[in-house]
């Protein structure tokens, strides 16, 4: 049965123009990378990357989380952060 409390709404979305895959696994230089906030540093860089762009391109990922950084949880929540921007248009 379909939730009351939510609303199926479809749309054409036509296939992206282009598209970039990383292999990050594959990467030496990458392994395990993540973000971190150097001693003294305030983590405003957390907030900057994370700015949209005229409301077009949006950005997510545990480097967009100053609460909750290199982890999977500050990923996710930025996730979340991120939709709620873009369902807001």
């Amino acid at each position: 049965s379909t939730d009351k409390h939510f609303t199926l709404i479809t749309q054409e979305v036509p296939d992206p123009v282009k598209f970039f895959v990383t292999r990050w696994s594959k990467d030496p230089w990458l392994q395990m990378a993540y973000s971190f906030v150097r001693t003294g540093g305030s983590g405003e860089a957390y907030d900057i990357i994370a700015e949209d762009i005229q409301g077009k391109v949006f950005f997510a990922g545990e480097a967009t989380n100053r609460h909750f950084p290199q982890t999977v949880t500050g990923a996710y929540l930025s996730g979340v952060r991120e939709a709620s921007k873009i369902a807001a248009f």
